[in-house]
C-alpha cells in the first residue's frame, strides 16, 4: 500500500526550496494557484543564476512588464515569450544579465515555463489602457526630457530637422532628441526618431512599432506633412507628424 500524498502549500520561494531543492525539482507550472505562487516558482528557477530577483509583474496590452526586488524593470512582448532569444535579449537590455542558454532541444520548452509563469504572475496586475493615451503621455515626456523646445521661424525647425536627420540612437542619453516639437500652435512629431528614444532605457523602455506609433498620432489628430525647407541655398526636406499643440498638455 502506497502511503498517502503529502499537500504542502508554497507561499514563498523559501517553501519551496525547503519542499523541493532546486536541483531535483520538476517545473510544473500548472501547481501556481495564484500569482504570488507562481512569482515564486519563478525565482527558484535556476536559469537567472542567483541574479534576478523578481519583485512583481504586469501586463499592459501585450506588454509585460517586471519589477526586479532592486526596483530594476524589464519589459517583454507577451507574444515573443515563447521565444528563449527574446527571453534572453530582453533580459540583457534590461537588466544586464547574460541568461546561460538551455540544453539543445529545450530552449522552447525553457521559454514557454518561463514565460507562463512571468504571465501567471501577472494575473492580477493587467492594465488593457488605449494606445492613444499611452503614445500621448509618452510624447508629453520626451518633450519635457528634451527642454519642451519651442521654435517659430522655419530657421529653427531646419536646424531641428538637421538635427533628426544626424540622430543616432543613444540609449543613456539624458536628454532626448527634439523629436516632439512645438511649432506654434502645433505639434511636430518625428515618429522614426521617436520610436528610437522610446525603446531607450534612458528614455522609457519601451518597444513600439511605427506602425502602432503612426496609429495613436492618427488618433490623436495628426496628419503626416512633408516640410520643404531652405536656408542658405541649401535645401533640407523632412516629413512629420503635425496636430494640434493640445496634444502635449498630456
Amino acid at each position: 500500500m502506497q502511503p498517502k500524498a503529502r499537500v504542502i502549500p508554497i507561499m514563498s520561494a523559501d517553501d519551496l526550496d525547503r519542499a523541493c531543492p532546486p536541483r531535483d525539482r520538476p517545473v510544473d507550472t500548472g501547481a501556481a494557484r495564484t500569482p504570488e505562487e507562481a512569482l515564486a516558482i519563478l525565482n527558484s528557477l535556476t536559469i537567472w543564476g542567483g541574479r534576478v530577483r523578481w519583485a512583481s509583474f504586469r501586463r499592459v496590452g501585450s506588454l509585460l512588464i517586471g519589477v526586479t526586488a532592486d526596483g530594476e524593470e524589464a519589459r517583454y512582448d507577451v507574444p515573443k515569450l515563447v521565444e528563449f532569444r527574446h527571453l534572453q535579449s530582453r533580459t540583457l537590455e534590461y537588466l544586464g544579465v547574460a541568461l546561460a542558454p538551455p540544453k539543445r532541444g529545450l530552449y522552447s520548452v525553457v521559454a514557454g515555463t518561463v514565460g507562463e509563469l512571468m504571465c501567471r504572475a501577472a494575473e492580477d496586475a493587467v492594465d488593457a489602457g488605449s494606445l492613444e493615451d499611452d503614445v500621448q503621455a509618452l510624447l508629453v515626456r520626451c518633450w519635457q526630457a528634451a527642454g519642451c523646445p519651442t521654435i517659430t521661424e522655419t530657421s529653427e525647425l531646419y536646424i531641428a530637422a538637421l538635427k533628426l536627420r544626424d540622430y543616432r540612437r543613444q540609449p543613456h542619453a539624458e536628454e532626448a532628441p527634439p523629436c516632439v516639437l512645438r511649432y506654434g500652435v502645433e505639434a511636430l512629431v518625428h515618429p522614426q526618431v521617436f520610436q528610437a528614444w522610446v525603446s531607450c532605457p534612458a528614455g522609457a523602455a519601451r518597444h513600439l512599432t511605427l506602425v502602432q506609433i503612426r496609429e495613436a498620432l492618427g488618433l490623436l489628430g495628426m496628419r503626416p506633412y512633408e516640410f520643404d525647407l531652405e536656408r542658405d541655398g541649401q535645401r533640407q526636406c523632412i516629413t512629420l507628424w503635425r496636430g494640434p499643440a493640445e496634444v502635449l498638455r498630456g
